[in-house]
């Protein structure tokens, strides 16, 4: 890589690990809703308490934003790898990118994601709304914001239009509650294997074989490992000249590692 291909994508990196620690902020702030004593009666959060899971909430999807751009700079800056893909907007970004996106079925979620950090940083172009915190189907404490329609009856992008109840203020007419944060982090992270394989196909490195087969693990990764996805359909098979050869004790180790999701797909085929 160039001086100018490395800095982004360190940038990109730098982003993504913004995006994790704001999203164990709000996991942190949630801990605080937790009843440390059978004494403790009082079913509802404090104020401190949705006050913290509000503002955590709040900094992780303006730090969604961020990260989002950050991949936009990463992905423009590989024209030859990437065709011409929109960078003036996050919105039309993500909208291409869901044409080589891994988990393409999930990708509402990141529009959500998208909606609601454009209700938290553009006040001036609707209705007044207030936070509110609630658990949700399994009792996981969000935040959410709500607020009465516009003046044509109109509510913001990715709401849910409510009918009028007693426990909301009169006026009221949508909600929108905060996407999943962990589940909006890591279909973004994820999106690393769609982007750097396309990059390394392009860039190859015949140096880069044969490379160590243990990956290096953090004290806090799964003890199994991740798993890998890879950009397109394929057969994992050893051809060519600068293909390593690998002990049948290799193969058996990788074979038992693709067993459970060989396993998956036989069960759930396309």
């Amino acid at each position: 890589m160039s001086d100018r291909e490395r800095t982004v994508v360190l940038a990109f990196g730098r982003a993504l690990g913004d995006l994790l620690r704001h999203r164990n902020a709000v996991e942190a702030a949630r801990r605080g809703a937790i009843s440390v004593s059978k004494l403790d009666r009082n079913s509802r959060p404090s104020r401190a308490v949705q006050e913290s899971v509000i503002n955590a909430t709040k900094d992780f999807f303006l730090s969604y934003y961020a990260a989002v751009s950050a991949m936009v700079s990463l992905v423009k800056r590989f024209p030859s790898v990437f065709d011409n893909p929109p960078h003036t907007k996050n919105e039309k970004f993500l909208e291409w990118m869901v044409g080589i996106a891994l988990f393409p079925d999930r990708w509402d979620t990141l529009r959500l994601a998208r909606d609601f950090r454009t209700l938290l940083d553009h006040p001036a172009g609707k209705q007044p709304d207030e936070w509110v915190t609630g658990p949700d189907q399994d009792g996981i404490l969000r935040a959410g914001l709500y607020g009465p329609a516009g003046m044509t009856g109109n509510i913001p992008a990715g709401a849910e239009r409510i009918s009028p109840h007693a426990q909301w203020p009169d006026g009221t007419a949508w909600i929108f509650v905060a996407p999943d944060e962990d589940e909006v982090l890591t279909l973004l992270a994820v999106q690393l294997n769609s982007i750097v394989d396309r990059i390394q196909a392009e860039r190859f490195n015949p140096e880069s074989i044969p490379c160590g087969w243990e990956p290096p693990r953090g004290q806090d990764d799964p003890q199994d490992g991740y798993p890998t996805f890879a950009t397109r359909d394929g057969v994992v098979a050893q051809t060519g000249p600068m293909t390593p050869e690998l002990s049948p004790a290799d193969r058996k180790r990788i074979d038992a590692i693709l067993a459970p999701y060989i396993e998956a797909m036989r069960a759930h085929p396309k």
